[in-house]
């Protein structure tokens, strides 16, 4: 979901298929991989070639969620937010999981600040994409993960033709972008009526992030001496 936020760890080493593996874990579960969230299966097979930095990226993905949802800026925002939530918006805080649909919120919100921030980082992410897309590794990854190729392929084509990070600049946008996440959870999309409680919580999200870069956790990279 927050694809830059990820890719913002690795950008600055120039090496597109590091950016793309920072990314892959949250938009390989569109192509129907079930257990997205785990180490990459063909790790070591290239001895630090291609497939390692996809390896890397996808590590480097790992530990920024485990850092980022247990981290003090976030944790304190996600409560501040699941209060006002019930307080503010209760048409919304009935209807979701209490705390679900601010933690989503939060993630799409922060990748549209870091967007608007960086649009060349984010065109080099549609770049590392592209590549990927066109990679013979491609198969490689798929067949580690257990998806058919040629939908991958769809997947991470549409990704890049309908610019996805950049779809979440509008409101249009970041509601298709909640209600997509929200359905592999089993949740329905917006209600009557919800979209303008969601357009407040979006409002509150944005006014009370501040600088998205706190909220930003630090990870190694290996392979830092490229």
């Amino acid at each position: 979901m927050n694809y830059f936020a990820h890719a913002k760890q690795v950008l600055p080493l120039g090496r597109p298929l590091l950016t793309a593996g920072s990314m892959l874990p949250d938009l390989m579960r569109y192509a129907g991989v079930r257990r997205t969230h785990r180490p990459a299966p063909w790790n070591g097979m290239d001895g630090g070639g291609p497939l390692a930095d996809l390896a890397d990226g996808i590590r480097c993905h790992l530990e920024a969620d485990a850092a980022f949802h247990t981290s003090e800026p976030f944790v304190s925002l996600l409560q501040d937010l699941t209060a006002f939530t019930r307080r503010e918006v209760p048409l919304l805080a009935d209807h979701w999981t209490r705390w679900l649909l601010p933690h989503v919120a939060v993630e799409l919100v922060l990748d549209r600040l870091l967007v608007r921030a960086d649009p060349s980082g984010a065109q080099a992410c549609y770049e590392a994409m592209r590549q990927l897309h066109d990679s013979d590794l491609l198969p490689v990854v798929c067949g580690g993960y257990g998806v058919n190729v040629t939908i991958m392929r769809f997947v991470l084509a549409r990704w890049v033709r309908n610019r996805r990070l950049h779809s979440y600049d509008t409101f249009d946008g970041l509601a298709f972008a909640v209600e997509r996440a929200l359905d592999g959870f089993g949740r329905p999309v917006f209600a009557p009526g919800e979209r303008a409680a969601f357009a407040v919580l979006v409002e509150q999200i944005e006014m009370r992030m501040g600088d998205p870069h706190r909220l930003l956790p630090t990870v190694s990279v290996a392979g830092q001496r490229r």
